[in-house]
């Protein structure tokens, strides 16, 4: 039981944050990843990635974190 208990202390936060984003999330077909790394535990995969996405206006990449 301890065990589910830290996993859910240790997820909530993100779980949280992409719940208050999701309303205002669009799709971005020219990102690209340019950063990740995933990790397990237990039964729970928690995964960090960094898309780049070239914006049209200035022509300069935009790196935002993702996760």
């Amino acid at each position: 039981m301890a065990i589910l208990v830290a996993c859910a202390v240790d997820t909530a936060p993100a779980v949280i944050s992409d719940r208050q984003v999701r309303a205002t999330a669009q799709p971005a077909a020219t990102a690209r990843v340019s950063e990740g790394r995933c990790s397990a535990k237990l039964v729970v995969h928690i995964c960090d990635a960094t898309l780049a996405l070239r914006t049209p206006a200035s022509g300069t990449g935009l790196k935002r974190p993702a996760g």
